[in-house]
């Protein structure tokens, strides 16, 4: 099946991945596996608690995402695929094993958008193909209290197993999803850390992240994600100086204080672009 016309202007082009410049450059071609855990339309395995006490829906069937994989991947495009309950990441990881096999270097850097409920035998599959993660902690502290209700707490306490991901080797990048949440990573940063629901609930304590780890994954690990490393993601002798400086140290405060340090500049490329 042809799907160019998806992507039309892009893949007539013969434009892939990569093509730009250190201001705008082409990055993957997204596909939707299902919907949100938010709204409760994440493909899921068992139904979920609350209104419509379904088990969501499937943008697309596993046959379908498994062509449109094998056509993009085959034109050399990075895939990243929305993925967010059991059901739709099995069928993204289906997909991407379909063009990698079941034990993969993903040279071209194939990833899941959220991957909220990768349980651990997804976990041990995604992380066997080396299939990237593109994640949101900031939705711990807007959607956390709603995930208790409509997963129950057993799983709602396996949704989004940071520490996990690093441990089995997943390079992960920190995202805000913005406009569906708040774009300051700062936030991202704290909710990585605390895995705290607007009601005070922590979820899985022990997947939490150190504010070290929660920095990497918004500097290093995106850049990584983006095929970036060399040129951006951290402060190096030859790279990009591309940054920005707060008035303290996130790791020399209180988690929930970090989301309230001010920005004092802004360096793009090497310019001041903006300074307090």
């Amino acid at each position: 099946m042809n799907y160019t016309l998806t992507a039309e202007a892009l893949t007539a082009s013969q434009i892939k991945t990569g093509f730009g410049s250190g201001r705008l450059r082409i990055g993957p071609i997204k596909i939707f596996a299902d919907g949100g855990m938010s709204n409760r339309t994440a493909a899921v395995s068992k139904p979920f608690l609350t209104p419509p006490y379904d088990k969501g829906l499937k943008i697309q069937s596993r046959e379908e995402l498994i062509d449109k994989v094998k056509w993009y991947h085959a034109l050399g495009y990075q895939i990243a695929i929305h993925a967010q309950g059991d059901e739709g990441i099995s069928d993204t990881l289906d997909a991407f094993e379909a063009v990698l096999g079941s034990k993969s270097g993903n040279p071209l850097r194939h990833r899941i958008e959220h991957a909220g409920c990768l349980y651990p035998d997804l976990l041990k599959r995604a992380a066997d193909m080396n299939i990237l993660a593109s994640v949101q902690p900031v939705f711990f502290g807007e959607l956390g209290d709603g995930w208790i209700e409509a997963f129950g707490p057993e799983l709602a306490n396996q949704l989004y197993p940071f520490k996990s991901m690093l441990n089995a080797g997943m390079q992960i990048g920190g995202s805000s999803d913005c406009p569906v949440s708040a774009l300051d990573p700062r936030i991202g940063i704290r909710d990585a850390v605390l895995r705290q629901t607007p009601s005070g609930e922590k979820l899985s304590p022990h997947e939490a992240l150190t504010t070290d780890e929660a920095i990497r994954i918004y500097t290093r690990g995106s850049a990584y994600l983006s095929f970036d490393e060399n040129h951006n993601g951290t402060i190096e002798v030859g790279k990009r100086a591309d940054f920005t400086v707060m008035a303290a140290d996130p790791r020399d405060v209180k988690p929930e204080e970090i989301p309230d340090i001010p920005f004092t500049m802004t360096v793009v490329d090497g310019e001041v672009v903006w300074s307090e």
